[in-house]
């Protein structure tokens, strides 16, 4: 009883003296001087980089049962590191804000490592981690030559120069660049630039890309080792790249040189004992050498199908948004849109998060549990996952990130089109299939197992969708009031209650507050 008196009369305390506490929280660091595997602040509780009165209050909250820690939370809580979490800690935690002392109690990850990438067993032609190399053809025909002919320095540095948010092209400087950001540095992509004129006219190669690829490496087999193009060890060329004229005639928009990508059919060897591996083609137009934006937004859209992420978009539907909303919404997505950053579901199959930047509720703790969501547009971006049932990357689950009209979510090609800033959230079935060739994402756009209609199961839905597609904002709740909130039932409708319930708290120094319950 006197230790519970004692408590009430410190959370009191901090309760009346919140203004005076505030005015001792010192500023946040200087994130360039972070050491590289930095992972909290002892004490951080609400994991905004700076240990204040947020903090004392969930602590708080934790002391007299309101709150539960996940073992995360727990390590962050526990001041003395004596592997409990009680009064003792309290104290320290007030004298750490009082004293603002705290930057003392700075804590390394054990692990900078990146997370596994769960797409490995998917089919894909270029590694998602690592070096991956792309080649790229300039090809024009006998009867059909681009209008703009860059030289290939020029194109190695369009596709493989390094970050420059001064260019205005930015953040489609350089289809290298792009993906550096976005996996935060775990994928570095380069490779060599070709320009070439076919044999035959254009049409003769227009429903067998495979041949055109072959004829392109055979011309510059004795001067080139290809075998250097080979990331992966797998006996193919990672990922290659043919960009033709846009010809006079014919449907541009469906027509056979309309941008695609998908590893080739072709068997035989093209060059130095190398196959083809994946093979993207298109006719999407450099105008000048200042001005490449589409032309690197495209191809950052088919280079991301060689790690083996399908289209988000609709392949049946007359409405072919994978996801609605257009202006400051949560829609826009490489996948979909081919215009914008990657989502959190996106980089989690990719391994495009640390160890420690994948949040999971704690289903076997239950109740309310506390994350912050960093900019998912930094190198600190992170992603929340609220699994149904078991955790499994392949299976069913929420998945939640912060997202910011910043770095690769700017946009040189439609500045029209905003991306909201706010939390986003997915609803993902993520389950796999084999079909005895090759292993795919059973419910991606184009499988057999999905509909026509595309109301059944899908690999990846909007949360909220039918309403617009906007963001989460402080005081939002996230419910089953809310469409793409719910599991799929048996008759594959979204309509079984998750359970959670998500309350977005304070946007504080580039991090939301996020308080999940589960009943």
């Amino acid at each position: 009883m006197r230790m519970r008196k004692f408590l009430v009369g410190i959370c009191s305390l901090v309760m009346l003296s919140g203004g005076m506490l505030n005015a001792f929280a010192a500023a946040p660091p200087d994130w360039s001087q972070m050491p590289k595997n930095f992972d909290f602040y002892r004490g951080d509780l609400s994991e905004n980089y700076v240990v204040d009165v947020t903090d004392i209050v969930i602590m708080q909250k934790y002391l007299s049962g309101k709150l539960k820690f996940s073992e995360r939370y727990f390590q962050i809580a526990d001041m003395n590191q004596d592997d409990a979490v009680n009064i003792y800690d309290f104290i320290l935690l007030k004298k750490a804000v009082l004293s603002g002392e705290w930057d003392t109690a700075l804590k390394e990850s054990e692990s900078d490592n990146f997370i596994t990438p769960s797409i490995t067993p998917v089919l894909h032609n270029l590694a998602s981690q690592g070096t991956g190399n792309l080649v790229i053809f300039y090809v024009d025909f006998p009867e059909c030559q681009h209008e703009f002919i860059p030289d290939t320095e020029q194109l190695n540095q369009i596709a493989f120069g390094e970050q420059d948010a001064s260019n205005p092209n930015y953040p489609f400087e350089s289809l290298n660049a792009f993906f550096e950001r976005s996996s935060k540095g775990a994928m570095h992509l380069t490779g060599q630039s070709f320009y070439y004129t076919a044999k035959n006219e254009m049409s003769y190669y227009e429903y067998d890309k495979d041949a055109l690829a072959a004829e392109c490496y055979a011309a510059f087999d004795e001067e080139i080792d290809f075998s250097q193009f080979d990331g992966d060890g797998d006996g193919k060329i990672d990922a290659t790249l043919i960009n033709v004229p846009m010809s006079d005639g014919g449907d541009e928009w469906n027509g056979p040189w309309w941008s695609k990508s998908g590893s080739s059919g072709y068997e035989e060897f093209v060059a130095d004992g190398m196959k083809i591996g994946h093979l993207i083609t298109g006719n999407t137009q450099l105008t000048s050498i200042e001005e490449y934006n589409m032309f690197n937004a495209t191809y950052q859209h088919e280079v991301a199908h060689c790690f083996g992420l399908p289209d988000y978009y609709l392949y049946y539907s007359e409405d072919y948004n994978g996801f609605h909303g257009e202006e400051e919404t949560a829609a826009l997505e490489l996948m979909d849109d081919s215009v914008r950053d990657l989502c959190c579901f996106s980089k989690l199959q990719l391994g495009w998060y640390k160890e420690n930047q994948v949040s999971v509720y704690d289903q076997n703790q239950g109740g309310e549990q506390v994350f912050t969501l960093n900019n998912a547009q930094t190198e600190n971006g992170n992603c929340l996952i609220l699994p149904c049932g078991e955790l499994d990357y392949y299976g069913e689950y929420l998945i939640l990130e912060y997202i910011t009209p910043e770095g690769n979510n700017l946009n040189s090609v439609y500045p029209w089109l905003t991306v909201g800033n706010g939390i986003r959230a997915y609803h993902v079935k993520a389950d796999l299939y084999d079909n005895g060739w090759w292993t795919w994402y059973k419910y991606a756009s184009g499988s057999e197992f999905k509909n026509y209609n595309d109301d059944g199961i899908r690999l990846i839905r909007l949360v909220n969708d039918a309403e617009g597609g906007y963001v989460f904002i402080t005081g939002d709740v996230l419910d089953g009031n809310i469409s793409g909130w719910h599991w799929y039932a048996e008759d594959e409708s979204e309509s079984i209650e998750t359970g959670y319930t998500v309350t977005v708290g304070e946007l504080k120094d580039g991090a939301y507050t996020i308080t999940v319950n589960k009943q």
